[in-house]
């Protein structure tokens, strides 16, 4: 009785403790984005309470692991990952087993061993597929959308993410995000970038995981800072590094003090550029972050070379090189796809697996059915043939599928590179903001292509006489609509530079001229309508009158003792090929000092969202621009370009975004 009695006991104390260990993994769960280091205290007491040979003990090992790989301890996190892995082996925990995978390739990824990454992650992902991890799927997807990322496989990588939002829990979608709005930036999409980070900021917050807050930050900053606008580059840069020194996420830390380093060259301060890009240099040499290292010793070199010392930008740009050509020499490339193969070969191996056993079981029939042999036999045969065309008819089809599926990737990717070569072109078109800011002290210019290349465009000109500025929308988007602005953009280059025309009236008229016979040089059947719809400044040299000419657009001017906008219309009539050609009118006004005068293109008011899905229309960003008159126009262009996106939310962008402020 009384050894019934210890037993009973025992087995109770067993079960309390297996229940504390559960709970103490949910505390770890709760702090491990938040803080790391009390993460790693319940783990340890989780470790100690959990039963040796379960798959409490597997959980607890890999709760360590990861707790270690947080705190940038990588070899001490890898040991405890193989040791949940070979636990999880020995008493057939396939999920515990494709989470020690998982996070394996993890680290990997950080390390820049992709091909290593891709084996383990792709292992976790069959697993998961096998016991039907939701979550687990979409972590693999967003593991293995980074290793494309990383080598510029870019539609892939959207693939992947794509998939991962699809499968993924609250906190999967915000790293869904956060790796989209990373896509994104690097495809030069910013207004995607811009909204994936809005959208992970939000799911940051929401499941108070500073990580992914800090990422999205990260990518906020990179965006002002490829705009020019660098005081909002820092703020945003400031944020993540805060966050991540809270964390005490080096590989973090490396990737936002490289961009900082960005922002102070760019506003010359050569001095602390230097400081944070060594900063983030020897930071990520010391977690051994190929990735960031390499970044830093690019932009440390540079500025290196610009104050004359060249051996020690020779050596890291050596460093640069050297990692380059390592990261990109592993032919991940070659190792995903045969490993994405794998997988599926396996899924089909395991199906023939079942129709052999099911084979095996008629055969057995047959034996104790002796008078009905021969059918029996002639049935199975048959069925055999069948089944056995019908595996070499799909696979006839697989293997014709990816070979088709490896021909379209090719042609994508050779495409999304003439497409961002293309983007570099249609830039060349652009002012630099710098210059309109050199006349223009107080004013924005927000550009917010839909696509890697966009229809709308301004423009800018100097002349004898003073300023030309216009905000400028050609017809389409993407690349049908880049090759018409530079059309557009040309032709009214010409009618300032050889016709002289400074008058907008006259300017648009010659443009427009310009425009129609170049889309109409050949026959009738091959004529086309395109042109654009532009709202053109024309300001005097002391800024005290401005002209305006109009092509479906008005401008809006807001005056300091005014209550509401005067609004000066433009002509109902294109830039092109139109029924009816009239001269376009100018329009003269006087100026005064606190003067603001506002420019749209129409994609702003004609995107699509808010609580019921509506379009935003005029008469909302009218209203919404009088309720923060009083914030200077730099932060007006923030709260723009905030409401916007916010206006959006999940809906995609309908069209090209351009819009334009200067105060007088």
């Amino acid at each position: 009785m009384k050894r019934l009695t210890c037993i009973l006991l025992l087995f109770c104390l067993n079960a309390s403790a297996q229940q504390i260990a559960t709970s103490l993994h949910d505390s770890m769960d709760t702090y491990i984005f938040s803080n790391p280091e009390k993460a790693l205290v319940f783990s340890n007491s989780e470790l100690r309470l959990s039963d040796p040979n379960s798959k409490t003990r597997v959980r607890a090992l890999l709760d360590l692991g990861i707790c270690h790989y947080y705190s940038d301890e990588y070899d001490i996190g890898r040991s405890f990952l193989t040791k949940a892995r070979q636990l999880a082996e020995k008493i057939h925990d396939d999920d515990g087993k494709a989470w020690a995978l998982f996070y394996t390739g993890d680290l990997e990824i950080l390390e820049g061993k992709y091909g290593n990454a891709v084996e383990h992650i792709s292992r976790a992902q069959s697993l998961f597929n096998k016991t039907d991890n939701s979550k687990g799927k979409a972590m693999c997807l967003n593991g293995l959308g980074a290793i494309h990322l990383q080598q510029q496989n870019y539609e892939k990588a959207m693939s992947y993410f794509k998939g991962a939002l699809k499968y993924g829990d609250q906190i999967t979608k915000g790293d869904s995000y956060a790796n989209l709005s990373k896509l994104y930036l690097e495809m030069e999409g910013y207004a995607g970038a811009k909204s994936s980070a809005k959208n992970a900021l939000r799911l940051g917050i929401q499941n108070e995981d500073q990580y992914v807050q800090s990422t999205a930050y990260d990518v906020l900053g990179t965006i002002e800072l490829k705009r020019g606008n660098f005081t909002a580059a820092e703020s945003y840069l400031q944020k993540a590094i805060k966050l991540k020194l809270y964390l005490d996420d080096q590989q973090g830390l490396a990737i936002s003090y490289v961009d900082l380093a960005k922002a102070k060259r760019a506003t010359g301060q050569p001095d602390s550029a230097a400081y944070f890009s060594l900063l983030s240099f020897n930071i990520a040499s010391n977690i051994g972050a190929k990735e960031e290292i390499k970044n830093a010793a690019f932009l440390y070199s540079k500025i290196l070379a610009t104050r004359g010392l060249y051996d020690s930008a020779f050596y890291y740009q050596n460093q640069y090189i050297q990692l380059n050509t390592e990261l990109f020499n592993q032919k991940v490339s070659k190792k995903m796809a045969e490993m994405e193969a794998a997988i599926s070969i396996k899924e089909n191996n395991h199906r023939i697996t079942m129709l052999e056993h099911e084979k095996e079981f008629a055969e057995k029939s047959t034996r104790l059915y002796l008078t009905t042999g021969i059918i029996g036999i002639v049935l199975l045969s048959i069925t055999v043939f069948f089944v056995f065309n019908r595996y070499r008819f799909k696979k006839k089809s697989h293997d014709k599928l990816a070979a088709t599926n490896a021909i379209i990737e090719h042609q994508n990717t050779e495409i999304l590179q003439s497409i961002r070569y293309a983007k570099r072109l249609q830039e060349a078109i652009l002012p630099e903001k710098e210059r309109i800011q050199r006349v223009f002290p107080k004013s924005f210019v927000s550009y917010l292509p839909k696509d890697i290349v966009a229809g709308d465009f301004y423009w800018f000109e100097e002349t004898t006489s003073g300023y030309l500025l216009a905000c400028c929308d050609c017809t389409g988007h993407g690349v049908p609509g880049a090759m018409v602005s530079i059309v557009c953009s040309n032709a009214m280059n010409r009618a300032v530079r050889e016709m002289k025309r400074t008058i907008p009236g006259e300017l648009l008229d010659e443009t427009r001229q310009m425009v129609v016979e170049n889309f109409n040089q050949h026959t009738t059947e091959s004529q086309v309508k395109d042109g654009m719809d532009i709202g053109l400044l024309s300001f005097s040299n002391d800024l005290s009158t401005v002209q305006f000419a109009g092509a479906h657009h008005a401008l809006w001017i807001l005056r300091p003792d005014a209550d509401d906008f005067e609004i000066v219309k433009g002509n109902k009539a294109p830039v092109g090929k139109f029924d009816r050609y009239e001269p376009f009118s100018t329009h003269a006004l006087s100026l005064k000092p606190g003067d603001r005068l506002y420019l749209f293109t129409d994609g702003y008011a004609d995107q699509f969202g808010g609580e019921e899905g509506k379009k935003m229309k005029t008469p909302t960003v009218r209203q919404y621009i009088l309720s923060i008159r009083q914030q200077s126009l730099t932060e007006q262009q923030q709260l723009l370009e905030d409401f916007f996106f916010h206006w959006k939310g999940t809906e995609d962008q309908v069209d090209d975004v351009c819009f334009m402020g200067v105060e007088i």
